[in-house]
C-alpha cells in the first residue's frame, strides 16, 4: 500500500498499536534506535499500514498486516518482522539516559518520558494537525556540590525541567534544591562530555570522591551562599 504523507494519528482509520513513548529498535542491516510518540495501525484501504511516529516528526512506515505486530516477553515490548530484519517497541529505561540526555548517564525513567514529552511538541502537533501553543525547551544541568572545609564532593546533582535528583548509592533520587543543605555549598556545573566519568567515580568512591580529582571536569564556580 502506498504511505499516507499526511499521517494523522486523530484519523477515524487509525489505531492505536503501542499507545506510550517509547524506544523503536531496528535489527538487520538497518539497524538502529529513535525515541517514539507511539505505533498506529491505518485500516483504510488507500494507506493500509503501520506508522512509527517518532518525536523527531519523521514517520517510520511499514506495509505489513495488523495482526504480524504482536507481544513478546516482558510487559511492554512488541515487534515485527519482515524478511529477515526484526523492529521491537519498548518501554524507556534508565539506561536510555545514555543516548536521550545530552550528559550521557543513566536518568530516571520518569525523567525521560517527560523529556521525550517536551522534545516530541512539535512532532505531536504535526501528527495530530491542534495546535498545542508555545513550545517549551527542555532544561538539564548537572552540578557537584563541596564545601571549602571538606574535601571530598557533597552531592553530585541533575537538575531538570522535572526536578533535581541527587545521586545515592548509584541511584538517582528526587530532592528539594530548596531545603537549607544546599545553602552554604559551592557548586560547579559539570561538563557534558566528563559526566559519565565523574558520576561512575563518585559512585565507585561511595561518596568520598575528592573534590581535587574533578577540577578538570567542571565549569565555572557558583556560590550557592549568597
Amino acid at each position: 500500500m502506498p504511505e499516507n504523507k499526511n499521517f494523522n494519528i486523530l484519523s477515524e482509520t487509525v489505531n492505536v498499536v503501542y499507545p506510550t513513548a517509547g524506544v523503536f529498535l531496528g535489527g538487520g542491516s538497518e539497524e538502529f534506535r529513535d525515541a517514539m510518540l507511539g505505533a498506529y495501525y491505518d485500516s483504510s484501504e488507500e494507506s493500509k499500514g503501520l506508522y512509527v511516529a517518532l518525536v523527531s516528526g519523521a514517520v517510520k512506515y511499514y506495509d505489513i498486516d495488523a495482526a504480524e505486530v504482536f507481544p513478546q516477553g516482558d510487559p511492554g515490548i512488541m515487534r515485527f518482522s519482515i524478511g529477515e530484519a526484526d523492529y521491537l517497541f519498548r518501554p524507556l529505561y534508565s539506561e536510555d539516559g545514555q543516548w536521550l540526555s545530552k550528559y550521557g548517564v543513566d536518568l530516571p525513567k520518569e525523567v525521560l518520558e517527560r523529556k521525550i514529552a517536551l522534545d516530541g511538541f512539535s512532532a505531536l502537533e504535526k501528527f495530530t494537525g491542534v495546535e498545542l501553543g508555545d513550545p517549551l525547551n527542555y532544561f538539564e544541568a548537572m552540578y557537584l556540590y563541596f564545601t571549602e572545609s571538606n574535601p571530598n564532593v557533597v552531592s553530585i546533582d541533575y537538575s531538570s525541567s522535572y526536578g533535581n535528583y541527587s545521586r545515592r548509592d548509584g541511584q538517582w533520587e528526587l530532592s528539594d534544591i530548596e531545603i537549607g543543605l544546599y545553602d552554604d555549598l559551592l557548586a560547579v556545573e559539570i561538563k557534558r562530555d566528563k559526566a559519565k566519568e565523574i558520576v561512575d567515580l563518585f559512585d565507585a568512591s561511595k561518596g568520598k570522591l575528592l573534590v581535587k580529582d574533578t577540577i578538570d571536569a567542571t565549569f565555572q564556580l557558583t556560590d550557592n551562599s549568597e
